[in-house]
């Protein structure tokens, strides 16, 4: 688990990062604050298109791994991109809300290669 919320303000950032990037099992990424979302990068950034984040070749987001950038109490959601050059496997469950008077927040599941989505983005 990996949790960089907070309490009073917005969510911290959160970089998964590698050749080969797997969140399996029961694993929990959690970058919700309380006025503003954060940011979850998993495998890349936003349409793999960031020179100063390294892509992966490969990213598997398993059917139990959940990842949140949720605002809590009134603010906009946060950004959670998962991301590979080749193919990216998904399963997982991901969420940006908004609360309040806030909006959403940006969701990416991506592979510039192969996407098999089968999971679940709120």
């Amino acid at each position: 688990n990996i949790t960089a919320t907070g309490s009073t303000g917005a969510g911290g950032a959160v970089h998964v990062l590698g050749d080969r990037v797997g969140v399996t099992g029961t694993a929990r990424i959690d970058a919700s604050g309380a006025t503003q979302g954060g940011t979850v990068l998993v495998g890349g950034d936003y349409q793999g298109a960031n020179p100063e984040v390294t892509n992966a070749s490969r990213t598997l987001v398993g059917a139990n791994a959940d990842i949140r950038a949720d605002a809590r109490s009134d603010g906009n959601g946060g950004k959670v991109v998962v991301w590979a050059d080749g193919d990216t496997r998904y399963a997982g469950s991901i969420s940006a809300r908004g609360a309040g008077s806030g909006d959403g927040g940006l969701v990416e599941v991506s592979g510039k290669q192969l996407l098999d989505f089968r999971g679940h983005v709120e």
